[in-house]
């Protein structure tokens, strides 16, 4: 389903950027040819704005978490970290105990 709205999007900036590339070419005189190539910065400025366009239907999709969705997902990262930190800590100790009583065999 996604892949299909991102498809319509797609053909319809491909079109609205063909429908303005028609009309600039009919507001040309039929006998003048433009010798120079497309001002590059109306390139650029064309992009970002295509870019940001893009950008704005892709917020669109997103589905944002409701608070206490997310107030109750940082309560279990942070009660995770400190059981990793505590087993990680005692893993520390246990081994440096272990490295001191065979330094101490010697």
């Amino acid at each position: 389903m996604s892949d299909e709205v991102v498809r319509q999007d797609e053909l319809e900036l491909d079109g609205e950027e063909q429908a303005a590339e028609k009309q600039a070419a009919e507001k040309k005189p039929a006998g003048k040819k433009s010798a120079k190539p497309a001002n590059k910065k109306k390139q650029g400025e064309k992009a970002v704005s295509r870019y940001l366009r893009e950008l704005k239907s892709e917020f669109k999709k997103i589905i944002w978490p409701s608070r206490s969705s997310l107030v109750r997902n940082t309560v279990v990262t942070l009660i995770m970290c400190a059981i990793m930190g505590a087993i990680i800590s005692l893993f520390d100790l246990g081994l440096g105990a272990l490295i001191n009583l065979l330094m101490s065999l010697k």
